[in-house]
């Protein structure tokens, strides 16, 4: 099996550190079982070096991290040589502010080396999008709930091709949406 890229979500560095050094040891039956399947599943592609870490809530933007849990994890990714996939979820006008000024942070902290960021929420897209000093920086990948807008059956064609439009996204000839 050649797999040559792997990612890992986690919602703590704690958790991270656990993980990459295969020292996690969870408590539920479960989690247990979960994670020994992971465990063989790795071993079956040769123990793979994890280079994506995903950080935040992908669907509920009352898990949304602080400020300091992005600069944390940032930090942990910078010093690890870990890509930082910035999880941004479906998100009211305080948590796409809150988004803005970490990714406006970030270019200026770490010049958005080593940094992608994954936005549910066209508002977001929108509001970086928006920031001239971002234009050409920013990795943004659309996540999986505005994925699924695509196939909502309450949206004609026209209407979803409206929506993205006006945040700027385009159709590619590979199927993807891709900000412009």
């Amino acid at each position: 099996m050649s797999i040559k890229e792997f990612g890992i979500r986690v919602d703590s560095i704690n958790l991270l550190e656990e993980v990459l050094n295969r020292t996690f040891r969870p408590k539920s039956e479960t989690n247990q079982l979960v994670y020994s399947k992971m465990l063989e599943w790795l071993e079956t592609c040769g123990n793979p070096i994890f280079k994506y870490v995903y950080y935040g809530s992908e669907f509920c933007s009352k898990r949304f991290p602080s400020v300091n849990e992005w600069k944390e994890m940032a930090s942990f990714c910078q010093k690890h040589n870990k890509v930082l996939v910035m999880m941004f979820p479906p998100a009211d006008d305080e948590t796409t502010k809150k988004a803005k000024d970490i990714v406006c942070d970030f270019n200026d902290s770490y010049k958005l080396k080593n940094i992608e960021i994954v936005v549910n929420d066209f508002g977001i897209l929108e509001a970086l999008n928006c920031i001239p000093s971002l234009k050409g920086k920013l990795v943004i990948r659309l996540g999986r709930v505005l994925d699924k807008t695509y196939h909502d059956g309450r949206l004609d064609d026209r209407e979803i091709l409206c929506m993205y439009e006006n945040c700027r996204v385009k159709w590619t000839e590979d199927k993807d949406w891709i900000p412009m």
